[in-house]
């Protein structure tokens, strides 16, 4: 379950607050207001959504990297099916909280979750996913440090739960054995230097780095 550090609260409004204390930091993130503007989102106008301009539609995608279910859910609304791995223990305790108390009780995300298996994996839940047919392997490390910026609440809180340096396996080589396309949302701009194969896509303020196949 998640650390004593954590702890999940309920306003006067029924919301759910996930509240945390971590190195001198105090932070309450609204999850219930989170997944609102979320689901504002997938309401309005998909067609604007990044990842609709750059993925095909109707595939089997890997979604390595799940966090709080953001792209997962965004991705279910054009997409087959989802494979949701998360490597870290506490992000995947909460994201069975966030399924129970919110997106299991709105009808528009309880279509968008049936087509999303959720795991808890490691490297090898990777190797073990990818013999099943499997069109695109997506991976957001956007999480990661950015100078530039403060990171928002949402990001912070993937940082702190996943203690900033879970061992994600290697996915470009993951996609060159298994013949995948393979697409990064990264700021580490050392992608491009390890790995000059990888092409970058700019959509609004996003980059996007894609592994042809």
């Amino acid at each position: 379950m998640i650390e004593k550090d954590y702890k999940l609260i309920t306003d006067y409004r029924d919301n759910l607050i996930l509240e945390f204390k971590s190195n001198n930091q105090n932070i309450k993130f609204n999850l219930h207001e989170y997944y609102a503007d979320l689901k504002l989102r997938i309401q309005t106008n998909l067609k604007k959504e990044p990842l609709f301009k750059l993925i095909k539609p109707r595939q089997i995608i890997l979604d390595a990297t799940s966090g709080l279910l953001q792209d997962s859910l965004i991705l279910a609304k054009f997409s087959e099916k989802i494979i949701a791995i998360e490597i870290s223990k506490e992000v995947y305790e909460l994201q069975k909280i966030i399924l129970e108390r919110i997106l299991n009780k709105d009808p528009l995300f309880r279509g968008l979750v049936q087509k999303i298996d959720f795991l808890e994996g490691d490297s090898a839940s990777y190797n073990k996913v990818l013999n099943k047919k499997v069109n695109l392997l997506y991976v957001d490390l956007m999480f990661e440090d950015n100078k530039k910026a403060a990171p928002k609440k949402s990001k912070q809180l993937l940082r702190i739960l996943a203690n900033q340096s879970s061992n994600y396996p290697d996915f470009i080589e993951i996609a060159k054995a298994s013949n995948l396309k393979l697409i990064i949302k990264s700021n580490n701009k050392n992608l491009l230097k390890t790995e000059p194969s990888l092409q970058t896509t700019k959509v609004g303020n996003l980059h996007f780095h894609s592994l042809p196949q």
